[in-house]
């Protein structure tokens, strides 16, 4: 039965034609990001993470629109260069590519929302369902709270060591 007949049959605004596959994009945003100034100088973080990308992209066919490198944690929602990277990728009706989830965020609920209002790609995991990005979501969450512990015990310790010296004696003799 036609979209014709069934509009004569009373059906009218019931039936939608089915929607034309979406057009692959051809150009795409890059977002790269490290939590700490050593990660970024050093560049084996952000080198990672371009050369997972590029295989993704590579493997596709699609070419890089512009590239954005951010130095801060993962935790903090607030990031210029996140910012204006998914406002071009948004403009330009291209997805944002990220070479792993938690590099996008490691706050849960920022994450999902992200995913839920913008055209987000993960090189490493592309074809992850909704369900599959919430529980990365949660456990990147939990990972930067691990995180934020780990590093409060290490300062703690450095300080009772700092505490305990006798004045005058230099870090390397510590030990």
């Amino acid at each position: 039965m036609g979209l014709d007949t069934m509009e004569s049959r009373g059906y009218g605004g019931c039936m939608t034609k089915p929607k034309t596959p979406t057009q692959a994009p051809n150009t795409a945003v890059i977002y790269l990001r490290v939590s700490t100034e050593q990660q970024g100088g050093d560049g084996l973080g952000i080198e990672a993470q371009r050369s997972l990308i590029a295989r993704y992209l590579d493997g596709k066919g699609i070419g890089v629109e512009r590239e954005f490198v951010e130095v801060q944690s993962g935790g903090d929602d607030e990031r210029p260069k996140l910012a204006e990277a998914l406002r071009l990728a948004k403009s330009l009706k291209i997805p944002l590519v990220v070479a792993k989830q938690d590099r996008l965020s490691r706050n849960a609920s920022f994450a999902l929302k992200l995913f839920q209002t913008h055209r987000i790609i993960v090189a490493e995991s592309p074809e992850d369902s909704r369900l599959a990005r919430g529980v990365k979501a949660v456990v990147d969450d939990e990972e930067r709270v691990r995180i934020a512990t780990r590093t409060k015990q290490a300062l703690d310790e450095l300080k009772k060591k700092a505490e305990s010296l006798p004045v005058g004696r230099r870090y390397r003799d510590w030990e």
